[in-house]
């Protein structure tokens, strides 16, 4: 800010920062509100659609379904899907430590020198 600059260019300029902030979150106020209400709405709207399809899933057991033939039509709650689970290939290392990675680099070389061959492959990856 301007030290010269009259007090009331000073004061103009907070109250038009000020200003824009309130419309800012007048405006994140509404749009926020219209989305939890539009929630709200949606989970009342599924909470009653899976009701009816658990007492249509009973009926239906009791017509003679069995649960195997029912399992497709069952449905989970908004938002309880499991994640599936990542699977990672087993680590060949997986026991050993920082401190035994020497050892192996070490009885790889010992491995390569026994044979006759300088070969920089860890013993466990050589084939003879």
């Amino acid at each position: 800010m301007d030290i010269t600059a009259p007090a009331s260019d000073i004061e103009a300029r907070i109250r038009g920062e000020a200003e824009r902030k309130i419309a800012a979150v007048h405006n994140l106020k509404k749009i926020h509100n219209e989305i939890i209400e539009e929630r709200e709405a949606f989970l009342t709207r599924d909470s009653n659609r899976r009701r009816q399809l658990g007492e249509a899933l009973a009926q239906a057991k009791k017509a003679g379904f069995s649960d195997a033939e029912l399992k497709d039509w069952r449905v989970d709650p908004v938002g309880s899907s499991k994640r599936a689970k990542v699977r990672r290939a087993p680590s060949k290392n997986r026991g050993e430590g920082p401190d035994n990675s020497k050892a192996a680099t070490e009885a790889g070389t010992t491995a390569a020198t026994a044979s006759g061959t300088a070969d920089s492959r860890p013993s466990d990856q050589m084939t003879a």
